[in-house]
């Protein structure tokens, strides 16, 4: 869980390069958090990049934990952010 909060911090601090380098980490290490999912496909959102990878991760995410409202919340935003690009 330590790579996903330092993930978290390196997010609040605006370094997305780092943020997705340890969000990574966590989610190798500790294969059912879904948070690290989750914070992984909102940075890809904030960043309006890796749309496919970033709706996946919300998936999984929302797989690990179907009833958690901000998962939920983060698969609506990507979709709503490919649909308007398409």
């Amino acid at each position: 869980a330590a790579y996903f909060y330092i993930g978290n911090a390196y997010f609040q601090k605006g370094n997305l390069e780092e943020a997705e380098k340890y969000y990574k980490k966590a989610i190798k290490k500790q294969p059912k958090l879904a948070d690290a999912y989750n914070n992984l496909a909102w940075l890809y959102y904030t960043k309006k990049e890796n749309l496919e990878e970033a709706e996946r991760l919300a998936l999984k995410a929302l797989e690990l934990n179907l009833s958690n409202e901000n998962y939920k919340d983060t698969l609506n935003k990507i979709r709503e952010l490919k649909n308007t690009k398409q």
